[in-house]
């Protein structure tokens, strides 16, 4: 994880269930999970998963509350319980016998996940898998969970505290987890040498980001996919090539894509200009006002961003006959009305259905989805390419 002391945290608290809680936002509440692997036991609170963001920006997915924003769907429930009555009378009521796969589904892409699992299970068996699923739902990987404190395990052979960081650096969409093997065992519960059966019970919390963490150096906005160096190389290039320094008539729009590859997660980008030759005479051609290019051949990926370049200043006067524009009167680039981006700018979001990043002279607009004509000057955020600090972006 990037951060260690939130890691650390994460493993106190499921070491911790059955205190008060834990220092800071992780603080835990309605939970009766003791460490001890012979007395474990689960109130109803412990079943809702939920998040606390802490002051790095990572959430963990306790069992309270949820000031993350982050929600998941459990199929078929967010934990196992091997035993035919599940061994607590508030558990039998609200919570049947589980040994299929769970599947925990989220409302939005998260990153960087961490999983802690607290219950009982043997220490010379399996503790379980979990599988990640990106953005397609594709299985993308597989590790197996580890037991946090192997000193547990004493003569009982029995632990009950795990956990795995997955690797997996793109948007995660669901994992499925696979539970700790055997299902039962004997075990010696009493001074006198009585033997007793005991089950596996297993339930898990999440540490993870709602948003994929800055990998720019500097000059961060908060804009998750602006604070991205792939992003910031994207619109580098797309800048440069559009010509910016020749005659206004000779400069191009060019367009550009970000991607997250389906296999490693990580972020590609592609520019691709209208190079089309001796076009019909009804098509359009990148020019200093408009691009049209699109992704040609396989896409790189899954696209995340749109990006283009339009290579003027705020104000600054278009070339008319390059721009296709009627003659006999004066055009000025303007970022008033919709606040940096054109309206067709505008109608490829709701088309395309990701966000567009837009690079002039002297700024970088993002409108998000959900912008339209009528909430452009409210949604769309600007972005100085220098900053009064001295902060300088592509």
């Amino acid at each position: 994880m990037r951060h260690p002391s939130g890691q650390q945290a994460f493993l106190a608290c499921l070491v911790a269930l059955a205190a008060a809680g834990c220092n800071g936002p992780e603080q835990l509440t309605q939970t009766t999970v003791s460490r001890d692997s012979g007395d474990f036991s689960l109130s109803h609170g412990l079943f809702q998963l939920s998040a606390s963001a802490s002051t790095q920006g990572q959430c963990s997915g306790w069992f309270y509350g949820n000031s993350c924003g982050v929600t998941y769907i459990a199929t078929p429930h967010a934990y196992y319980c091997a035993r035919p009555t599940c061994g607590d009378p508030i558990f039998d009521s609200i919570a049947p016998q589980v040994t299929a796969p769970i599947t925990f589904a989220f409302s939005k892409p998260i990153y960087q996940i961490v999983v802690g699992v607290g219950g009982a299970w043997l220490c010379s068996g399996d503790y379980g898998s979990i599988t990640v699923h990106n953005r397609k739902n594709t299985a993308v990987e597989q590790r197996a969970i580890s037991i946090s404190y192997p000193e547990d395990c004493g003569s009982d052979n029995i632990t009950g505290s795990g956990m795995d960081s997955l690797q997996f650096p793109g948007g995660i969409t669901s994992l499925v987890i696979t539970p700790p093997q055997p299902w039962s065992w004997t075990a010696v519960v009493d001074t006198q040498g009585r033997l007793d059966t005991g089950y596996v019970t297993a339930a898990y919390a999440f540490s993870f980001y709602d948003q994929r963490p800055p990998t720019a150096a500097s000059c961060l906005t908060g804009d998750e996919l602006l604070d991205q160096q792939a992003m910031r190389d994207l619109l580098a290039v797309i800048w440069s090539g559009s010509k910016p320094d020749s005659l206004p008539a000779r400069r191009r729009e060019l367009r550009g894509f970000l991607f997250e590859q389906d296999s490693t997660g990580n972020l590609v980008s592609g520019t691709y200009p209208d190079t089309t030759i001796n076009p019909p005479l009804d098509t359009l051609m990148d020019t200093p006002c408009q691009s049209v290019g699109v992704p040609s051949g396989p896409l790189l990926g899954i696209p995340v961003a749109g990006g283009h370049s339009h290579p003027f200043a705020p104000g600054a006067s278009l070339p008319i006959q390059a721009c296709g524009l009627q003659p006999g009167y004066v055009y000025n680039y303007d970022v008033k009305k919709y606040g940096g981006p054109s309206k067709a700018d505008i109608l490829r979001i709701a088309d395309w259905v990701i966000p567009q990043y837009i690079i002039d002279s002297v700024n970088i607009y993002v409108a998000p989805l959900g912008t339209d004509t009528l909430n452009a000057l409210t949604k769309v955020k600007k972005y100085p390419r220098v900053d009064p600090t001295g902060c300088t972006r592509p």
